[in-house]
């Protein structure tokens, strides 16, 4: 009996691994290509080639059309190399396989389809992807937060507040959404938009400066009871942050709330300057339009005057330019920093010695601020005028009044350098990494003479320095050409 039960079992076994052996033989195995090409994607990603990554995994995907994690890996790497087209239809692609239950895709996949409808221009499509994306708790926050922005595009300030609020409950640690949800609240709702700031405040202390400044608008504003004045606080916040599409929204929502008041319509006539080119907003006014009704309202404007010198300046109208800001400085002739920008207009134009004229004036309603003696050295320096006469004293009057900063040994170790002055600049180099050893500029200057010495292995060392404490800055990105240039 017991013979007979083994016998049935191993005959069950036998056919068991015949049917799997079977199973295994209908199955189509990937070609040795497929891994050739995915190691290849990884390759390019891997070295920041996403665009040829994007196009190693299409083929890929292509070759195992039932692997959905390709074709949204693929259109993720699109979507970094700013193919947003591309990244488009290999989403759609990825989604009619329908690997995952929500049509297709996974909680990321919708979170990149609703990015590449974003930058296709479809907002509606936009918004609707990451309705589908905030569903799944591991995405729901950047889902929220991307339709918060898209809803602050619109000008829809209400139902982004609550997307940011939806938004915490996922992330509340997340400092850049309590501001962003503090600045939003601030004109309806003053104490729970300071309760948002100080918390972003504590969660992320760079954010301390502009959250102290925001209290007192604030604050200010709720005892004057002007809300206008409050956008246009807010709106000057979003665009310290570089956010100018909501700062624009900031201030346009000002001048609808008061059409006369000036200052909201010079600072909105600013921020549109700054790169805006959704089809949304097509309904607001050009920037030129935006500073003429700024001045309209209010010629004795400071800020719309110098707001419209810049825009002059951004089209190399410099006469133009100059006669703004001129009118800026007759309302505010005491204000330094209108010389430094009428300066730099003047420069623009050619017109070196009116820029030192005018340069000399900031200095003179300023003696105490080494800022401005800054100025007038960098000027001397970039046009290489007059550096021994300038530059010069002008570098040692700054270095006199701060001493303890690096930053202005530096800035008379520049002024050697062009001198020629190796061993004075070299001791003035040394000294500001005594007091910064992480001053990159400092390394990068320090190198240059090095290499005009000769030293190539001291030049080498100084340029790696400065390159691993400014990676992607404008230091760091100078250091690296010296480099190439000297170490091929």
């Amino acid at each position: 009996m017991r013979f007979d039960k083994l016998w049935r079992s191993s005959v069950w076994l036998r056919v068991l691994a015949l049917w799997l052996l079977s199973l295994a033989l209908g199955l189509t195995p990937a070609p040795h290509s497929f891994y050739q090409v995915l190691h290849m994607a990884q390759q390019a990603a891997a070295h920041g080639e996403f665009a040829q990554a994007a196009r190693l995994l299409n083929q890929a995907a292509t070759m195992a059309p039932w692997r959905g994690d390709l074709w949204e890996k693929a259109a993720h790497y699109a979507l970094l190399a700013e193919e947003a087209p591309l990244a488009l239809n290999l989403l759609e692609t990825g989604m009619a396989q329908g690997r995952y239950p929500q049509k297709g895709l996974s909680p990321q996949g919708w979170l990149d389809l609703g990015e590449a409808y974003l930058r296709v221009g479809d907002l509606q499509a936009a918004r609707t992807a990451w309705d589908t994306a905030a569903v799944s708790p591991e995405v729901a926050a950047q889902a929220l937060k991307r339709r918060a922005q898209v809803s602050l595009s619109l000008g829809d300030f209400p139902s982004a507040a609550s997307d940011l609020r939806a938004a915490l409950q996922y992330a509340p640690e997340e400092a850049q959404v309590h501001f962003l949800l503090g600045l939003l609240l601030a004109p309806e709702d003053p104490f729970s938009a300071l309760a948002h700031l100080e918390q972003a405040a504590a969660l992320d202390a760079t954010l301390s400066t502009s959250v102290r400044a925001l209290r007192g608008k604030i604050l200010a504003a709720q005892l004057v009871g002007e809300p206008a004045y409050l956008l246009v606080e807010v709106g000057r916040a979003l665009a310290s942050q570089e956010a100018w599409e909501l700062a624009v929204q900031a201030f346009y929502r000002a001048t609808q709330m008061r059409p006369d008041y000036a200052e909201a319509w010079a600072f909105l006539g600013e921020a549109l300057q700054h790169g805006l080119s959704h089809a949304e907003f097509a309904h607001l006014p050009s920037a030129y339009d935006a500073l003429q009704k700024a001045l309209e309202l209010d010629a004795t404007s400071v800020s719309a005057w110098m707001f419209t010198a810049l825009y002059w300046s951004r089209q190399q109208a410099y006469p133009r330019a100059i006669g703004a800001l001129q009118s800026a400085i007759a309302l505010d002739e005491n204000n330094p920093l209108l010389y430094v920008e009428l300066a730099n207009l003047r420069a623009s134009a050619g017109e070196l010695n009116l820029a030192l004229a005018a340069l000399r004036r900031a200095v003179s309603l300023s003696q105490n601020d080494a800022e401005m003696w800054k100025y007038l050295v960098e000027f001397s320096l970039q046009y290489d005028y007059r550096v021994a006469e300038v530059a010069l004293p002008a570098a040692r009057h700054a270095l006199a009044l701060r001493p303890w900063d690096a930053r202005y040994q530096d800035l008379i170790a520049q002024v050697f350098i062009e001198l020629g002055d190796l061993n004075s600049a070299q001791r003035f180099l040394l000294q500001a990494l005594q007091l910064d050893k992480n001053f990159a500029a400092a390394h990068l200057h320090l190198a240059m003479v090095y290499l005009v010495r000769g030293d190539n292995a001291a030049a080498y060392q100084a340029l790696t320095q400065a390159i691993a404490l400014d990676e992607g800055g404008e230091v760091g990105e100078h250091a690296a050409r010296l480099l190439a240039a000297y170490f091929p």
